[in-house]
């Protein structure tokens, strides 16, 4: 089942709120009449049973008394919609009735609560199968009880009209106002609209092109359009930075596949020797190797996009990883003429031990490749109160300035002319940095002649580092 749409769900629902209120008004209005005419009611009983009291009390005869409380409360039969009982508690007399039969009062009486003497009572009963309100009044030191009652069928017919106009009423204020709720809705929707139409032709060569202008929107769209707009932004800029990452690869790959293409196609060019055969095919090795260290830089980039959301929480004693490291590069700083030299202190960080075993290799790697022949690596590794800071210097310092805000980009290399004697592929700093910041962290390289290149990566701690034995 496909979803309604937003007119239709904010008309819904601004229409189910209208309703609501409107019910609920519809019934305080409905409650409050219905109170107020049983008040009414009550106050003209109670008027009529002291008015009945009076004349009891000034007609010494009971007969005239009588006569004068049918002319007070009329009855014109069993049906009729007063009823009246008027007697003498005292002697039990009763001075007046209405009507006279049909009415069981000794059982309508015992059915209702006894005033106490000077106050009276209202009641609502049944009798004669109609319902009826009434007061029972009892004179204060006359040993007369005086009840009054009428039918409250007309009063019933009334209040059920009155219910019906309120619910015919509100039915058509709330669908006059659920055509204007979506009236509203619409006017409301359209920059909305505007956005959406401005969106449509949108593609990858056009991002920014999508005119949302904020100031033309109500303030409570405003974040939207504006998140929007700056949405759009980074995608273009992502996209920028994805087909300047396609282009460089594709050079890079095409560097080395044109080297083995020319090598085989000069080697094919004569018949040769074995042995020139054989240096052929080691020259096609060589690059192969080159592409194939390229295409795994580049898959480990793509992989690392993709779980920047999930950073490892591995715990890693930082100290013995780069211990361990060191131990296995000794050998080949040593080979260059050159010595390695470490200062490490003990820490626990949360990460994944590949990518940072692969993180500081690659940083001494450079530190060898990049650095001075004979030169001296220092490695070291400190602690303050909430991270690790481990530091890669060589004894080099010649990097230019300029150059060091963008050794993190892709494929970017200082001297691109020394890339094939080096191996270097321009990834290796920038498979550095997404891995730092994978783990929280952060990275930054200094370099000057007099005190040579540094690269500090800062960690957070994962616990207090423990202590030496």
């Amino acid at each position: 089942m496909r979803p309604l749409a937003l007119k239709w769900r904010l008309s819904l629902l601004m229409a189910a709120a209208l309703a609501v209120s409107i019910g609920i008004i519809s019934l305080i209005v409905y409650i409050e009449t219905r109170e107020l005419i049983r008040k009414q009611m009550d106050q003209s009983l109670l008027a009529l049973a002291r008015a009945a009291d009076d004349v009891a009390n000034d007609t010494p005869d009971p007969a005239g008394s009588s006569a004068r409380l049918a002319v007070l409360l009329p009855a014109p039969g069993r049906h009729a919609d007063m009823l009246a009982r008027i007697w003498r508690e005292d002697t039990g007399q009763v001075v007046h009735v209405a009507p006279a039969s049909g009415i069981k009062w000794d059982k309508a009486i015992s059915s209702l609560s006894r005033p106490a003497d000077g106050q009276n009572r209202f009641f609502s009963i049944s009798l004669a199968e109609r319902d009826y309100r009434g007061v029972w009044l009892r004179p204060a030191h006359k040993h007369t009880s005086i009840i009054i009652a009428q039918a409250t069928g007309s009063v019933e017919s009334e209040l059920h009209e009155l219910l019906g106009n309120l619910v015919w009423i509100s039915a058509c204020v709330i669908a006059v106002m659920a055509a204007v709720a979506i009236l509203l809705v619409h006017v409301g929707l359209r920059p909305i609209r505007l956005a959406a139409g401005h969106l449509r032709n949108v593609d990858a060569r056009s991002l920014l092109k999508a005119d949302i202008d904020s100031q033309n929107v109500p303030n409570e769209l405003k974040p939207f359009a504006n998140s929007l707009q700056e949405m759009l932004r980074r995608l273009d800029d992502a996209m920028r930075r994805q087909k300047a990452f396609i282009a460089d690869a594709s050079h890079e790959l095409r560097t080395p596949m044109t080297a083995v293409k020319s090598t085989i196609q000069t080697t094919l060019a004569t018949r040769r020797s074995p042995d020139e055969y054989q240096q052929s095919l080691e020259e096609v090795m060589e690059d192969l190797r080159r592409m194939e260290h390229l295409v795994d830089e580049l898959l480990l980039l793509a992989r690392l996009d993709e779980t920047a959301d999930t950073p490892p929480d591995q715990p890693i004693q930082i100290d013995h990883l780069l211990s361990e490291l060191a131990d296995s590069f000794d050998a080949k700083v040593a080979q260059a003429g050159g010595k390695l030299l470490c200062s490490l202190s003990p820490a626990v960080v949360a990460g994944d031990d590949r990518q940072l075993s692969r993180l500081f290799s690659n940083l001494l790697d450079n530190a060898l490749r990049h650095g001075p022949k004979g030169g001296t690596i220092h490695l070291t590794s400190e602690t303050t109160a909430q991270h690790a800071v481990v530091v890669v210097q060589d004894d080099g310092g010649n990097i230019p300035a300029e150059a060091i805000p963008r050794l993190f980009e892709r494929f970017f290399r200082v001297d691109a002319s020394r890339a094939s004697t080096t191996g270097g592929t321009g990834l290796g700093l920038a498979i550095a940095r997404e891995t730092v910041i994978r783990h929280g962290g952060t990275i930054e390289i200094t370099s000057q002649p007099d005190s040579g290149t540094r690269v500090i990566v800062t960690l957070p701690l994962s616990r207090p580092p423990s202590q030496p034995k």
